[in-house]
């Protein structure tokens, strides 16, 4: 039970803080054009990488998208 979870809260937070570097590329942009490229291609990856963990997975697929019941471990 708290392998799900856990993994659950994992995935949230770091698409979480991959989001938030995609989404602060125009307001560090506006300072800093290269640590704002950095920061949108950081965080894409993060997302890309991520994706592919769990989606790429049968096992955390089946979790994440509640394709299998909980109570079944």
């Amino acid at each position: 039970m708290w392998e799900f979870l856990v993994a659950r809260i994992t995935v949230l937070i770091t698409l979480g803080i991959g989001t938030l570097l995609v989404v602060l590329f125009p307001l560090i942009n506006k300072e800093n054009r290269y640590f704002a490229w950095l920061s949108l291609t950081i965080g894409v990856f993060i997302i890309t990488i991520l994706l592919y963990w769990v989606l790429g997975d049968e096992g955390y697929r089946g979790q994440f998208l509640g394709l299998e019941n909980i109570n079944s471990y």
